[in-house]
């Protein structure tokens, strides 16, 4: 274990987090204390459809995603579920945390991390997108990925055979799945949900970890999803030279407070500069492959006449 001072500490978190996280602020209304006693009238939710955007960022957002979610290709959001089926797998690979691969490496690579991890949030968008507009063809597209998703559940889960994160994929699936049903008025996917609830029960956790257990785990790792990317947010020293830390996963957005010990912050500390220095390396990597990119275009420009000495 490397020895540091409190201000080498403090300046690799620093570093660290402002790498990976972008603090959040908690508006003054939100920090109030609510009164006590009944509300009334009792609140109720309001319907997608009964509440309108006017012109401005934040319709052009939501209508850029629904554009986006609306041509995600159907066999690529499939994809990993038939793949780990065995079942044939056409159209493209969606890229990092969602192919399904096998050259993921905790140190250094985290492509294939959870395959289709995110397939479930893709569904739940487009089914509360069409809630808003009313849009078919949005509603078909839920339909489809719907009725392909349920031909790649099997009794036995064979999906998550190996998988790293069965509950925090399945989570999302679930949600997927519910709003399907809720807001697209999906005619099986509540039919999915249970079977697809059979097929993961024997590939999840026994209990959830006790006190115990979550003292044991490193810092880094978060105790909601495992994800190894915990970060600190805010730490302060306390007065029996311990340190005080806020940390987050941004993986999850799992948070919590707690006071450490010096043994503890050091291990913390050593993975965050591994981090910081593979962060460095691989913008470096980046920076050569641009330059090379530039060079070569270059090159080609001068070859094709495309340059000429009155360009300089």
């Amino acid at each position: 274990m490397k020895t540091r001072s409190r201000r080498q500490f403090l300046k690799s978190a620093a570093v660290s987090t402002a790498g990976v996280l972008a603090m959040r602020s908690i508006p003054a209304w939100a920090q109030t204390t609510p009164k006590k006693g009944p509300i009334v009238p009792p609140l109720s939710v309001f319907g997608y459809a009964n509440v309108q955007l006017l012109d401005g960022p934040f319709r052009l957002q939501f209508e850029q995603n629904h554009e986006l979610f609306l041509h995600l290709n159907e066999d690529g959001l499939l994809k990993p579920f038939r793949q780990r089926q065995g079942m044939p797998a056409p159209g493209p690979d969606l890229g990092g945390w969602y192919d399904n691969a096998d050259d993921f490496n905790e140190e250094n690579n985290f492509h294939g991390f959870i395959a289709g991890h995110t397939f479930g949030q893709y569904l739940s968008g487009l089914a509360r997108a069409y809630a808003v507009t009313s849009s078919k063809p949005t509603q078909e597209k839920v339909h489809r990925l719907v009725r392909a998703f349920a031909e790649t559940v099997e009794p036995t889960g064979k999906f998550y055979v190996d998988y790293r994160l069965p509950g925090y994929t399945f989570d999302k699936t679930c949600c997927g799945l519910i709003d399907a049903h809720e807001f697209a008025a999906d005619p099986i996917a509540l039919d999915v949900l249970r079977q697809s609830t059979d097929a993961v029960l024997r590939h999840l956790p026994e209990k959830a970890l006790g006190r115990a257990e979550q003292e044991a785990r490193p810092l880094h790792v978060c105790p909601d999803c495992d994800s190894p990317l915990v970060q600190p947010l805010s730490w302060a020293e306390t007065e029996d030279e311990q340190w005080e830390l806020e940390l987050s996963c941004p993986n999850c957005e799992w948070r919590e407070d707690g006071v450490y010990g010096q043994t503890e912050i050091e291990d913390l500390e050593d993975r965050l500069e591994d981090g910081l220095a593979d962060l460095l390396d691989d913008l470096h990597r980046l920076a050569q492959a641009n330059m090379a990119d530039e060079n070569g275009r270059f090159v080609r420009a001068l070859e094709a006449d495309l340059i000429l000495p009155e360009d300089f």
